[in-house]
């Protein structure tokens, strides 16, 4: 577990912007299962830990990331996750596929970023085929 934030710590955080990318952005309930999102809070950094998927598809290893998106600049933020194996979830699911690479955590800094600002918190899918954006409907705030 702590391999996994340590690796999530020394990764790049990427100023983005999807609207140059031929990418759908969809809600969190159109064709995409998001599992049991968690946003925990310490006075540093915040920590997501869920899992996506699309209904049917084999995961083998989350390729996941979290975009916040700055709504005053317009600016996102590419954050990368790592995998977190979810064994739960395909044994929960009767469709007798494999889920367990779905899982994802990341770690937020919040000195990363501005103070008073909503950040819509988005996930980036990515399946080896299409990249899409998928709006979790969270928002966090420094």
């Amino acid at each position: 577990f702590f391999f996994f934030l340590s690796f999530i710590l020394h990764k790049t955080i990427i100023l983005w912007n999807p609207v140059f990318l031929d990418m759908p952005v969809v809600s969190v309930f159109f064709f995409f299962v998001v599992w049991e999102q968690k946003l925990d809070e310490t006075n540093e950094s915040w920590l997501i830990n869920g899992a996506v998927y699309r209904k049917g598809q084999i995961v083998l290893r989350s390729d996941t990331w979290v975009v916040l998106f700055d709504s005053q600049s317009g600016r996102y933020m590419r954050i990368p996750t790592a995998t977190n194996y979810r064994d739960d979830i395909t044994q929960k699911e009767a469709d007798r596929v494999n889920y367990r690479g779905s899982g994802y955590l990341c770690r937020i800094q919040k000195n990363l970023l501005e103070p008073g600002i909503d950040y819509g918190v988005y996930l980036l899918y990515r399946d080896g085929r299409t990249d899409t954006l998928i709006d979790t409907g969270k928002t966090v705030r420094k």
